[in-house]
């Protein structure tokens, strides 16, 4: 009787497991994604300039053509730190709000009061934690597509939006001699000759970003405010009002339910900050069980 060899046996008990795998495969990839995607996009956003860096130089944006004042500062950026004793407490303060709200659904005769009312308390966050993600989405977009300084070759280029041109930074031996371009794209694809229609729509999406709404709110002398919404914002704020009306109103599948929770994680990275790996480990392994028995097994 002849034994197959113990290499055979390997593959073959392989082949047996990635066939049973197979089918799964593209629900483990979504779940990874959407474990990684958030932390990834919040860490990447929650950075910010080092207070002992130089502040950039003011000057007037090269696109301001269409409101004549100097170029806002960064908005600083407000993180709070997480201590020691911060990772202790929050899983326990999370699941004492969660026992509360067990026996508050055993006391109510019909939870679909507090059902509703926890939908539009969390409503509220999610347009803003939506709006906030997908007008940083859109940004980063642009910046991809129309760049203010982008490298073709040996050649670094700065994108004057004011003149409409792409002007050449002297570089040595090749100063003076490589012309300006008028395409806003960036690298290679500045080369290519845009008809004067395209060229203008190319310009006017260039400068998208710069054009602001002013939104002014005063009540006496308890406050008064002025928020400045960029096209991007308004769009990341009708795209959040939607998608809280349609998740509260007409369905809730799945997908719509991981935006929700992308934007809350997302908008949380840049609030929260674990200051030190063995403070974030700390809370990610009380947290785990946290999951195990105030969610899994109550």
């Amino acid at each position: 009787m002849h034994v197959p060899h113990l290499v055979a046996e390997a593959i073959g008990w392989l082949a047996f497991e990635i066939d049973a795998v197979l089918p799964m495969t593209p629900t483990y990839a979504l779940l990874l994604s959407s474990a990684i995607s958030p932390i990834y996009t919040g860490a990447h956003a929650s950075l910010t300039r080092p207070k002992s860096a130089a502040k950039p130089l003011k000057k007037k944006r090269d696109d301001q053509e269409f409101d004549d004042v100097e170029e806002e500062e960064d908005p600083e950026q407000h993180m709070e730190g997480m201590s020691t004793t911060d990772a202790f407490i929050f899983p326990v303060t999370a699941g004492i709000m969660l026992t509360g709200l067990y026996f508050l659904i055993k006391w109510l005769d019909d939870p679909a009061l507090l059902n509703t009312i926890l939908r539009w308390y969390f409503a509220g966050f999610s347009v803003f934690a939506i709006s906030r993600s997908v007008s940083d989405g859109l940004d980063l977009l642009h910046s991809f597509l129309f760049p203010h300084v982008y490298r073709d070759g040996a050649i670094i280029f700065d994108v004057d939006r004011r003149q409409r041109l792409a002007i050449p930074r002297p570089s040595g031996a090749i100063a003076g001699t490589v012309p300006s371009r008028r395409s806003p794209l960036p690298s290679v694809f500045s080369r290519v000759s845009l008809p004067w229609l395209f060229e203008d729509v190319a310009w006017f999406l260039a400068t998208v970003p710069v054009r602001r709404v002013t939104f002014a709110a005063s009540f006496s002398n308890v406050f008064d405010e002025n928020l400045k919404l960029g096209v991007h914002g308004i769009e990341g704020l009708l795209a959040g009002v939607s998608a809280v009306l349609y998740y509260n109103f007409v369905d809730d599948p799945w997908w719509l339910t991981n935006l929700v929770g992308f934007g809350f994680a997302y908008e949380a990275m840049q609030l929260i900050s674990p200051t030190t790996f063995g403070t974030g480990s700390l809370l990610l392994g009380l947290l785990f069980f946290y999951d195990i028995y105030f969610v899994f097994f109550t």
